[in-house]
């Protein structure tokens, strides 16, 4: 080796010694033990660092598994100082010899990829601390985390709703409101909902029938409870049941799906003022109707925007469709029949629509379903025991036989074979009166009236309202598209007797026919129903004397007055001519003081922007005739004066009326073949205001009237 021909040969070997510790790192294979670059306790000596090839390759593989250069690596395995030192070298000796290999974009791929797997060991290392961490402490530190999940998933949840809702929101517009919701509703009406009574509609929606219905309440009597808070007293429900439907809101269709609608023949006898669809809740305005409804201080509440379609108002006492006050109404489609007084009635409504729509018979008139239960009387007595009964008198001894007599009188009616007649009844259909026909004061196919009552006569108006009305009036109403055909009455002529302008009447405003009360001697010859009004007086007059409130006494017995001189007649006391010395009479009235103006196919009171067309009116009759005692009726006694009960009216236009005849002739037809009166006049058209009584009747303020009527 000393010899100059090794001399090369030795210093390779030497440089070669000088570095083979640093080559050991990369120079893993040869026979002799390889050296590990960290050391483990349980697997390298720990003296000099060395480990056997299988220990030093589990290591690596935990170092791939783990990523090159991670914290588990550090943390595990702790690496020695001069073992780090050398391993950067390795490292940067690495990627030098990439970077000189490879192209530019070797070297950032290398380091992109470096960082993506430190992130990714970063993520597993945590997650498995925080397992860890669970494991170590105690159960709080689980239960907060749930806690937490629950939170946000709760929030999660809420995000998605309040999402949800937005978008529903900007999808549907705005929210709803109750009564917009209410207004989308639909309700199935059959029999069992009008068991009770009234069904009475507070809420918007649709309304559909689905069966026929035929009204007939099962409650005792079939009358309201007096206690009952859903149809109370004040509200009108002392009359009874007066409507089948009643609507007090707005926003409602009754969808009559081809169905009908009406009384029973049964509650049609007992129940005797009734409309099957009332709108609003009260069939007056306070102040007005009946005495219990003059003295009313309960306002009633009116409907508006109201539909009514598509079938048959059927059986009624009184009206088929009746409201106040109503402001938008559209009625088509509709048949309405077998009424006792009118097919339609509004007073002071706007807004209203009737179209293709067929007015009658009314009930007794050819084609309809029966005669009228019995005359004016018979409703008198069953409205009288009905209020004796709410007001504790029913165990009066006349209250009980007039309860006696129109009970007999009402199974004689309703079963298949009518007896004949028992004296204690016959008023109720007195043959010289009795045909089967309404004997009130008017019928009418469709009646529209300024507001209030319309139980005056024609063209009674105030210059006042008439003012009133042209300031404000009542506008847009259309008819069209239809028919009126078959009315029929017999108009009853009811001379009333009155001192110092208070007219002898009983309970209910019911006329004492006291002319008809006394036999050919001119002695009392009474009647169920005028006994039972002579024991209301009597207890009335006892009950001022006992000092009773005047309120108490109007509670108890309404508008009863029969003045002392013609009470005591009654009782058989006193003459007649003695009882009537003070008296005044008064003609042109029905039973219940109201007003004779006959048969009207169509009348228009005060309306503006009113439109017709194609209106047909056919076979109009009336039979009445005036009393045989119409000759105490004073100037009345003219025989050219005009009695209006007997008359026949096509089309009557009242004072303040945009229409006028030509309107009526160029879009009316009027069969005027087919009008009859037996004692009066037919007018095909009729301007109210144009005769001479007229234009003098309508200066007479009505609120003259009015206390005289329903005082």
């Amino acid at each position: 080796l000393a010899s100059g021909g090794n001399r090369t040969l030795w210093s390779l070997t030497r440089l070669l010694l000088h570095f083979l510790p640093l080559l050991a790192p990369i120079t893993r294979t040869g026979a002799g033990p390889a050296r590990a670059t960290y050391q483990d306790a349980n697997l390298c000596d720990t003296v000099d660092g060395t480990c056997p090839v299988a220990a030093s390759q589990e290591l690596l593989q935990r170092e791939v598994l783990n990523g090159r250069g991670s914290t588990m690596s550090v943390l595990d395995y702790g690496p020695k100082e001069d073992d780090t030192k050398s391993k950067g070298k390795h490292v940067e000796v690495q990627g030098k010899k990439k970077t000189k290999h490879e192209d530019g974009k070797s070297k950032t791929k290398f380091v992109e990829q470096e960082r993506k797997d430190n992130t990714k060991n970063k993520l597993k290392h945590l997650e498995v601390e925080g397992k860890k961490k669970t494991k170590l402490e105690d159960g709080k530190i689980k239960t907060k985390l749930v806690e937490q999940g629950r939170k946000n998933q709760s929030k999660h949840e809420d995000d998605n709703k309040t999402k949800t809702i937005r978008v529903k929101l900007e999808s549907e517009g705005p929210e709803k409101t109750e009564h917009e919701e209410n207004r989308e509703k639909v309700v199935e009406l059959r029999n069992n909902d009008f068991a009770n009574g009234s069904y009475i509609i507070t809420r918007p929606g649709t309304y559909v029938l689905q069966e026929d219905i035929v009204f007939e309440p099962a409650t005792p009597g079939h009358f309201p409870l007096n206690r009952s808070t859903v149809y109370k007293q004040a509200d009108g429900y002392w009359l009874g049941f007066f409507a089948a439907i009643v609507v007090t809101t707005s926003d409602v269709v009754i969808d009559l799906s081809g169905y009908s609608i009406s009384m029973s023949f049964k509650f049609s006898v007992i129940q005797r003022f009734f409309s099957v669809i009332q709108l609003g809740s009260k069939p007056f305005l306070s102040g007005q109707g009946p005495p219990h409804f003059a003295m009313s201080s309960v306002y009633p509440e009116y409907a508006s925007q109201v539909e009514i379609k598509n079938g048959v108002v059927g059986r009624s006492s009184h009206m088929g469709i009746h409201g106040n006050n109503v402001f938008g109404l559209h009625i088509h489609d509709v048949k309405i029949m077998d009424f006792e007084t009118g097919g339609i009635q509004l007073n002071g409504a706007e807004s209203v629509t009737i179209e293709r729509c067929t007015i009658g018979p009314s009930l007794g008139a050819p084609g309809s379903a029966n005669k009228v239960p019995g005359l004016a009387v018979f409703t008198q007595a069953t409205l009288l025991a009905h209020l004796a009964r709410g007001t504790g008198h029913s165990d009066e001894k006349e209250v009980t036989e007039l309860g006696a007599a129109i009970d007999s009188y009402t199974k004689s009616i309703i079963s298949a074979e009518l007896p004949a007649p028992r004296k204690s009844t016959a008023f109720f259909s007195d043959p010289d009166t009795y045909t089967g026909l309404p004997d009130g004061a008017a019928l009418y196919g469709i009646h529209l009236h300024k507001t209030g009552v319309a139980v005056h006569d024609f063209a009674m108006c105030s210059w006042t309202q008439a003012d009133q009305l042209q300031d404000d009036p009542l506008t847009n109403l259309t008819i069209r598209d239809v028919v009126i055909q078959d009315l029929s009455l017999k108009s009853d002529e009811v001379v009333a007797m009155s001192f110092h302008g208070l007219p002898v009447r009983g309970p209910a405003g019911d006329t004492i026919q006291v002319l008809k009360l006394k036999n050919t001697y001119d002695e009392y010859h009474g009647t169920a129903l005028s006994n039972a009004q002579r024991r209301l007086a009597e207890l009335k007059l006892q009950a001022r004397k006992d000092g009773l409130s005047e309120d108490d006494i109007f509670n108890l017995y309404g508008s009863t007055n029969i003045p002392p001189a013609v009470l005591s007649w009654m009782q058989g006391n006193g003459s007649y001519a003695d009882a009537v010395v003070d008296a005044d009479f008064e003609c042109q009235k029905d039973a219940m003081g109201h007003h004779n103006k006959g048969v009207v196919g169509l009348r228009v009171d005060m309306l503006h922007q009113v439109t017709v067309s194609n209106i047909s009116i056919t076979r109009l009759k009336n039979f009445g005739h005036r009393s045989v005692h119409h000759d105490f009726c004073g100037a009345e006694k003219d025989e050219d004066f005009d009695y209006n009960g007997a008359d026949v009216r096509g089309v009557s236009l009242g004072v303040g009326t945009s229409l006028n005849v030509a309107d009526m002739e160029d879009h009316v037809t009027l069969n005027e073949a087919s009008f009859y009166s037996a004692t009066g006049w037919v007018y095909p058209i009729k301007e109210e205001i144009d005769t001479p009584r007229n234009e003098e009747v309508a200066k007479v303020e009505w609120e003259v009237f009015a206390p005289v009527l329903f005082r």
